[in-house]
């Protein structure tokens, strides 16, 4: 582990993974946490639907403790070692159960610390003195938020929180001058920035001329290697962050420059965390009352923990509401006070933030339908594909902006397996086991797979839940007396050729379990895009466009000579696609 910065788990890439992991573990609880019982849960874990990574099936046992170790130790959700038994915590009991995740994690994260009873090596003690996510909140909020950059330059290497003024000043002039510069400029300019923090940091390291890289096997590696190594892990570990701050929904990510910011409805929660929270970290010269404080899920208490911090949350839920002209405002602030119980006001506060979700993704939808979101659908698709782009957890965000784009078509009920926060953006996946989008038509059913994969790595990831996808929500219709066909579109910068042979070959056989063939569409998301430029010039499409070209696309399998064949058509068919008959 790196001891210049803090680091977050960056595996899963979901946090919401965790409650599948923490929930197979479980099974073990009681068992010692050694080398059998850690291949046993290590084999297990990589046959569970939606599980991320290789099994390391040579080195199993570390495959889970590596697992382990990461975020299910570091937020108390897990107490595990090779000479006691295997306990699930109580804050690890509440992840299981999935309610309320947003105040769990909210929580979990509040106590994240080093040094800690996890971090206790004298090199820590020496260094580090922060709560990384208090610190970084406490930037977010004084500075109008961060970009995913920012966290990584800024926010990462930040070790000691007494330093916050002098990291705070750093932010301001960078941003003053980046603000001088545009396009190829500005991009030369963050990247060098970037490598001199770097340089700074790890000074002591140049200078030893010791430069050894865990990536790199432990071989030394010259100056420029090591600093391009650093500053890579430095945005890996900003990306994890993003995804791990966002699960305590007091954050959105503004469209357009993805910082992240505070949600309108949660400042005055936020303002609270920040003026009663210690700064310190706490003490764990006892490490049973350390763990037993970060195992601990009802602490530390937030404003949120009593009446009257709820009846001003709610209150703010009624001022967005009424701003939004909905009359759910006069329902709420009438349940508001006849209730005084901290339970029922939770219940009323979960009800006014699921309306005004509601209310906000109907709006969101009827813009997309007007073709005004255009550009920034295809702008988003330009830097989901970049390389350097800004984008926090861009797999995350091709999925949303797949949704936007299918929506945007319109004449379907386009359900994301998304959660989105009260400004339309993506918060996180939901739970796995479904497809991605699943595009209700009156005459059929479309769903649509989005992976940013590609080579090998593509076709042995998601050419069997692809598949299975889709032929679940054919089995589902059918068990219902929904007789409507249902076809597959995968989508991905590259269609890797392992992947079409797949498809092509799925499409071409039987299964009685399915009650059929599994027909997958795959496409590009060059073809793809080219399709929503052709509706728009088109002033709209139906779904019976749609339909016609995913049939036309299937049909053709039956008449080509073989895969290659059959891709080709289908890209050929993408560019007259609202024409086709």
């Amino acid at each position: 582990m790196d001891t210049r910065t803090w680091s977050i788990p960056t595996s899963p890439r979901s946090p919401i993974k965790l409650v599948s992991h923490i929930s197979l573990l479980k099974k073990f609880e009681g068992r010692k946490w050694n080398t059998d019982t850690q291949k046993e849960y290590a084999s297990k874990l990589v046959k569970t639907e939606g599980f991320e990574g290789e099994g390391y099936s040579a080195e199993m046992a570390f495959s889970a403790r590596d697992i382990v170790n990461r975020a299910p130790k570091t937020f108390g959700f897990v107490r595990a070692d090779s000479k006691t038994p295997i306990i699930i915590t109580s804050a690890g009991k509440r992840l299981i159960e999935g309610k309320q995740l947003d105040d769990l994690f909210l929580r979990q994260l509040l106590k994240w610390q080093y040094p800690s009873a996890k971090h206790s090596e004298q090199i820590y003690k020496e260094r580090f003195l922060i709560k990384p996510f208090l610190e970084t909140l406490r930037l977010i909020r004084e500075l109008d938020g961060l970009s995913k950059l920012e966290i990584a330059i800024f926010a990462v290497p930040f070790i000691k929180y007494y330093e916050y003024e002098i990291i705070k000043k750093e932010v301001i002039n960078y941003r003053r001058e980046l603000s001088l510069l545009k396009g190829v400029e500005r991009k030369k300019f963050q990247t060098q920035y970037h490598l001199n923090k770097m340089k700074k940091i790890y000074a002591e390291e140049i200078s030893s001329g010791h430069l050894h890289l865990r990536e790199a096997g432990g071989v030394e590696a010259d100056i420029l290697d090591y600093l391009k190594t650093k500053r890579r892990n430095t945005i890996d570990y900003a990306d994890a962050a993003i995804r791990y701050f966002r699960m305590t929904n007091l954050f959105v990510i503004s469209s357009h420059v993805y910082k992240l910011g505070i949600s309108e409805d949660k400042v005055k929660i936020v303002d609270d965390i920040l003026n009663t929270i210690p700064r310190e970290p706490m003490s764990f010269d006892d490490e049973e009352k350390f763990f037993e404080y970060l195992e601990d899920p009802n602490t530390p208490k937030l404003l949120t923990d009593n009446p009257g911090g709820l009846k001003t949350q709610i209150h703010e839920m009624v001022q967005i509401l009424k701003g939004l002209n909905d009359k759910s405002a006069l329902d709420i602030s009438s349940k508001l006070e006849k209730e005084n119980d901290t339970a029922g006001l939770k219940m009323i506060l979960a009800d006014a933030e699921r309306i005004i979700l509601k209310i906000k993704q109907k709006r969101q939808i009827d813009i997309l339908q007007s073709y005004s979101e255009y550009d920034d659908i295809q702008s988003v698709f330009d830097q989901l594909i970049a390389r350097d782009s800004d984008i926090p957890d861009k797999p995350l965000f091709f999925e949303w902006n797949t949704w936007r784009a299918l929506s945007m078509l319109d004449d379907g009920e386009i359900v994301g397996n998304l959660e989105q926060d009260i400004e339309g953006m993506p918060v996180r996946l939901a739970l796995g086991g479904f497809p991605d989008i699943v595009c209700y038509y009156k005459d059929f059913v479309l769903v649509v797979e989005v992976t940013l994969t590609s080579g090998r790595r593509q076709y042995e990831a998601e050419q069997e839940p692809v598949s299975r996808h889709v032929g679940d929500v054919i089995k589902q219709l059918k068990e219902k007396g929904d007789m409507r066909n249902v076809f597959g579109l995968f989508l991905a910068p590259v269609i890797n050729e392992a992947s079409i042979a797949h498809f092509y070959t799925t499409r071409r056989i039987e299964v009685s379990y399915y009650g059929g063939k599994v027909k997958v569409i795959p496409l590009s998301i060059v073809e793809f895009r080219q399709m929503l430029e052709k509706a728009k010039q088109a002033g709209g499409v139906k779904s019976g466009h749609i339909q016609r070209f995913i049939e036309n696309a299937d049909e053709y399998a039956d008449n080509s000579g073989n895969e290659q064949e059959w891709f080709k058509y289908i890209k050929d068919l993408s560019k007259d696609w609202v024409d086709a008959k």
